[in-house]
């Protein structure tokens, strides 16, 4: 659809609604890529590693350039 229909951002448009400031945006997609450590662990889990080991694969995951980057470079929806 080439982003025609986002329907994710109707939600987003509200918070907005209530405090007219782009950081909502931000905070969203900060908020988005940091939830991705808890696959990033759980998977780590299933692939029979120790706690230790998972939590050294989600960690490397938040520390990942390309997802730094993604959060600091404008709002990807």
């Amino acid at each position: 659809m080439g982003d025609h229909a986002a329907f994710n951002l109707y939600p987003l448009a509200l918070l907005y609604k209530i405090y007219p400031s782009v950081y909502w945006f931000f905070a969203v997609q900060a908020i988005a890529l940091a939830i991705g450590a808890l696959p990033t662990w759980n998977l780590a889990i299933q692939a029979a590693l120790k706690v230790l080991q998972a939590t050294a694969m989600a960690i490397a995951y938040l520390l990942y350039p390309v997802v730094f980057n993604i959060n600091l470079f404008d709002f990807h929806p």
